[in-house]
């Protein structure tokens, strides 16, 4: 079984790179102290990315890939939700994201993105959560299929630069150096194929697992405040203990 690129015909190309070198607050429990989650099925793939415009929100003139990675992610859970969240317009998400880095493109840390996001919103977008995972393909799987995205740091060289233009899946292919960090949002997989699906620089781009697995170097599962006010939730989670590690980091929110 393969993933479907559901709009092959939008350009592709590459913008620009911004994640920083990760950091991870101790207060913060790892997701699977917070969450016994469950096995991941085979494939997950969702009709109901068909008709999301996702936007490129700045990222192909400034490195805010982390802002434009938060906004998908809402979006894209979102439409799990069966609601309709119009994108911020670039100019607002450049707007933050260069009121957040005091005026300087200088790319962001996704930990402190995440904090903010969680103490005051961006771009109107909040979160209810997020937890930092430990790593690897079978988590990677079970953020997607619990969770609806996972919100992603990955290393990437000129030929993932080259393969992304000539949409190819990332994979590795060349032992190019590293030439930034970037920011991605997963939202599909299919284990047979061994692929990802990826929201990146405005469209869906797949991803192989080799590739992930080599490449990332963060990984998050992400709660937007969407979830909670509809009151699905995700499953036996402890919110009491990642609220109190959140208060631990910001204060009290809301």
């Amino acid at each position: 079984m393969t993933l479907e690129i559901y709009r092959p015909d939008l350009p592709r190309t590459p913008g620009k790179l911004g994640k920083l070198a990760p950091t991870f607050p101790i207060p913060l429990h790892y997701l699977t102290d917070l969450i016994t989650l469950p096995d991941a099925p085979a494939s997950v793939q969702r009709e109901q990315f068909i008709n999301v415009a996702w936007g490129m929100l700045g990222n192909d003139r400034y490195g805010d890939c982390t802002f434009a990675g938060y906004v998908h992610l809402v979006m894209a859970v979102g439409a799990l939700l069966g609601l309709h969240i119009t994108a911020p317009t670039a100019a607002r998400v450049v707007a933050a994201y260069l009121a957040f880095s005091h005026g300087v493109d200088q790319g962001a840390v996704e930990a402190t993105v995440l904090q903010t996001g969680y103490a005051t919103g961006l771009c109107e977008l909040s979160l209810a959560g997020y937890a930092k995972g430990k790593g690897g393909v079978a988590e990677a799987e079970q953020i997607i299929a619990t969770f609806g995205a996972s919100y992603d740091g990955v290393m990437l060289t000129q030929s993932d630069m080259e393969q992304f233009q000539n949409g190819q899946p990332w994979s590795l292919t060349s032992t190019r150096s590293i030439i930034g960090g970037h920011c991605i949002v997963r939202v599909e997989y299919t284990r047979d194929a061994g692929l990802f699906k990826a929201l990146t620089w405005g469209v869906e781009h797949l991803v192989t697992y080799e590739w992930y697995e080599a490449r990332c170097d963060e990984q998050w599962a992400v709660i937007p405040s969407i979830v909670k006010s509809s009151g699905l939730g995700v499953g036996a989670f402890d919110w009491a203990q990642l609220e109190a590690d959140l208060h631990a980091l910001v204060g009290a929110v809301g």
